[in-house]
């Protein structure tokens, strides 16, 4: 069970890491003013946060001398939601097809909207929104210039079916050890960050949104009872957790979120004190600390820890902390946050080129 749930998390955070790119490229073109339509028009990023979180796609096919201009969820769609595609190349068109590969035959056409220069990639990003096509079937998006997408399916359910029939699979914190503090961490912010990068997924069925904070709170309460007797790196862990699950369940009982957030500052105090806890730890749990209370405080112990970061990284608190301090809606360092995203984009095309499962 425990080497499954390793390749879940990887699988995880490649789409993770494959997702930050959209928020790079955001942050790229509001800072460099570089808003230019494909016809030289200026437009604007798709303001809707499932468009952004699509377009965070677009690195997950960057590698050397194959990169497809068309890019599409591998996993496919639900039939009765949203619906996506990303375009990107040095010049785009106005329009795309969507062709049925059973009947070889085009049954949707559809515009390019919100194309974007982006001046990191020297190119033309845009997307499509084809969710009124609601058939079952596997189908392929072609188009101009840029060629062809992979073949993907519509399906009943989509996502959303098969992340019911994992969250059935997961088992709680009881299958660890009481040393495991840090992997049953890991796992949490692993899940949490694909709830907050693929939210429409999970809510598309209560019952399977349900289950999923059902079994996040096991982890949580059993996190919270460590607390007392754990070291400091094991305590940075838990505090950077607790707040993370408190951002996200907020709406959904705010009692609970704010007792959380509440040990998570509890613990935060302990660990701050500590002059020897590594700075991706301090780099996560001040960030999350921050997203969710908004005290400046957080947020210059934060930026300090990044200094020290190192320029290489793997699935641990660095990454959950880039993604945080990306996605807040807190005042940040845009140069920073394009620095610390730079290291995951590198390191997402390491995964692209050498795989992650064994």
């Amino acid at each position: 069970m425990r080497k499954k749930w390793k390749q879940i998390m990887a699988l995880l955070l490649a789409m993770a890491l494959l997702s930050s790119c959209g928020l790079e490229n955001k942050l790229n073109n509001d800072a460099a003013g570089n808003d230019a339509g494909a016809n030289g028009t200026a437009t604007g990023a798709p303001a809707d946060g499932n468009s952004s979180a699509a377009a965070g796609f677009s690195v997950a096919y960057e590698l050397p001398d194959m990169q497809p201009g068309v890019l599409v969820s591998r996993s496919g769609y639900p039939e009765n939601g949203r619906k996506t595609v990303i375009f990107r190349g040095k010049k785009l068109p106005g329009h795309y097809e969507i062709i049925d590969r059973t009947e070889k035959t085009v049954i949707f056409t559809g515009d390019l909207q919100d194309v974007v220069y982006n001046a990191l990639t020297e190119e033309y990003n845009g997307y499509g929104d084809f969710s009124e096509l609601t058939t079952e079937g596997e189908y392929e998006i072609r188009c101009d210039y840029i060629g062809y997408s992979y073949p993907f399916t519509i399906e009943k359910g989509g996502l959303s079916g098969k992340l019911a029939e994992g969250i059935n699979e997961l088992k709680g914190p009881e299958s660890l050890a009481d040393d495991e503090i840090e992997e049953a961490c890991r796992t949490v912010s692993m899940l949490l960050l694909s709830y907050e990068l693929y939210g429409g997924v999970y809510t598309q069925d209560a019952d399977t949104e349900e289950a999923f904070f059902a079994v996040l709170r096991n982890y949580i309460e059993w996190l919270y009872g460590k607390l007392d007797n754990s070291d400091y790196e094991e305590t940075a862990w838990i505090s950077a957790v607790l707040a993370k699950f408190s951002y996200s369940y907020q709406k959904k009982d705010s009692n609970y979120a704010t007792s959380c957030l509440q040990a998570a500052d509890k613990a935060w105090k302990t660990v701050s004190q500590e002059k020897d806890t590594p700075p991706e730890l301090l780099f996560y749990a001040a960030g999350e600390l921050y997203r969710a209370t908004g005290q400046k405080k957080y947020s210059k112990v934060q930026e300090k820890a990044a200094e020290r970061l190192p320029e290489t990284v793997d699935n641990g608190a660095q990454t959950f902390g880039t993604f945080t301090y990306a996605s807040t809606k807190r005042k940040i360092d845009v140069e920073l946050c394009g620095k610390m995203l730079m290291v995951l984009l590198n390191r997402a095309e390491e995964i692209s080129a050498g795989g992650i499962l064994p």
